[in-house]
């Protein structure tokens, strides 16, 4: 499956290249500052910065700055054509299926850069983060401090009626408390704000290896109290420790070192907590049926096993958003199983491997294709999906098709 064989015509190479950067920076911006806002009905509300991929892509191929790759368009019809059989004996909702349609027709797409473009382009994302990884920090250290909440927020500002729904905007902890989970004040909920600041910190010691930036951005994934960064920073050590230089070695154990320190506290309980960590009491849940952990890792996990092994959800499910809090916050594999059938679920992994072919960027896109796929309900979550989009699959360096997955990251700084 080469993601480089598409041909373009159009624009010049340096123009063509010159308007994917900027396409990317700016998708880039609108993923992190923008993610909270959705314009339409509550009821089929879209995300402005995946309404904005659908203008900008449409664009870009009317002008042919962006390729469509034959393989995924072909993986992502059979797809199609699974999920509208389905459809068609079980019924169900069609907005889901229609979401469903529309948010992975973008994985049709590539954008081959040139390495130096590409690392331009992951550098933008480090760069955009530090606003908000600055932030992270800031609500973390003056929570704690002072014993009050929150002191930034956006969702005290603006209507519902133009944020995206379905997420938890003030996540006490505990509960009852007045300390909130930073949300970096741009991030849906800490848990996108940890994933995010994880990726950065990826990105970070995987190409560039600025030791103040990785320093930032690993203390900030720690202080969002995420568990969701945390997973995705274990995946990647493997893949990352060994390429390190000694000063950035040095740095992400000094930030790894205070975090630890802070998990310690919160988990001895502060004065102004008075309950541990998500890190470290989520590993107690998963044994709790009625926890997160047990409805995020495990029953996902138990009710995929019971769907595949029921013939009546071979070729159909229940009908495209049918699914209930019965399944957990279902997996992506689950949710379709059981909503449109197990030819479906197939198609679907098939089609979304094809967008991760390219030996680059692989630390990164462990960690994202293993939670994405293994950690949650992110199916139909339009931010996780653009993440991993812009992140992993559009854009290709061109070296990735040629060099060794292992020498993929050994380049310096921009």
């Amino acid at each position: 499956m080469d993601n480089g064989s598409e041909m373009l015509v159009g624009l010049p190479p340096a123009d063509r290249e010159r308007a994917g950067v900027q396409f990317a920076a700016l998708q880039l911006f609108a993923l992190i500052y923008l993610q909270k806002f959705a314009v339409g009905p509550q009821t089929f509300s879209l995300s402005v910065p995946m309404l904005l991929m659908f203008v900008s892509i449409g664009w870009m191929l009317v002008c042919g700055t962006i390729a469509v790759s034959p393989v995924r368009l072909l993986l992502y019809a059979c797809f199609v054509v699974a999920c509208c059989l389905s459809q068609i004996f079980s019924g169900g909702s069609v907005s889901s299926i229609a979401e469903l349609i529309l948010l992975y027709g973008c994985m049709t797409v590539s954008l081959t850069l040139t390495d130096a473009a590409y690392r331009r382009v992951l550098n933008y994302f480090v760069l955009l983060m530090v606003l908000p990884a600055t932030v992270i920090i800031f609500q973390y250290c003056y929570q704690k401090l002072t014993g009050l909440g929150n002191p930034l927020s956006m969702d005290e500002l603006l209507p519902r009626s133009i944020l995206l729904q379905g997420f938890i905007y003030d996540a006490h902890y505990p509960w009852y408390s007045s300390f909130q989970r930073p949300n970096g004040f741009f991030f849906l909920e800490p848990s996108f704000a940890s994933l995010f600041a994880a990726s950065a910190t990826i990105i970070e010691l995987t190409y560039f290896k600025r030791p103040w930036l990785a320093s930032l951005m690993l203390g900030a994934t720690f202080m969002s109290m995420g568990g969701t960064g945390l997973t995705m920073l274990v995946i990647a050590v493997p893949l990352l420790v060994a390429r390190q230089s000694r000063s950035v070695i040095t740095a992400a154990l000094v930030a790894a070192a205070l975090g630890l320190f802070i998990l310690v506290l919160n988990h001895d309980g502060w004065p102004m907590s008075g309950e541990g960590l998500p890190f470290l009491s989520r590993l107690d849940e998963l044994g709790d049926k009625d926890s997160s952990g047990f409805g995020r890792l495990i029953q996902p996990a138990q009710e995929l096993v019971k769907l595949i092994s029921d013939r009546d959800y071979l070729f159909a499910g229940t009908g495209a958003g049918s699914i209930t809090q019965d399944y957990g916050s279902a997996w992506p594999a689950t949710k379709l199983v059981k909503e449109y059938g197990l030819l479906s679920m197939v198609a679907f992994l098939l089609f979304f491997a094809s967008g991760l072919t390219g030996a680059f960027n692989v630390p990164l896109k462990a960690a994202m294709v293993i939670t994405f796929q293994l950690t949650g309900g992110y199916l139909l979550s339009p931010i996780m999906v653009e993440a991993v989009l812009l992140l992993c699959v559009i854009c290709i360096p061109a070296g990735a098709l040629t060099t060794p997955m292992l020498e993929v990251s050994a380049g310096k700084s921009v």
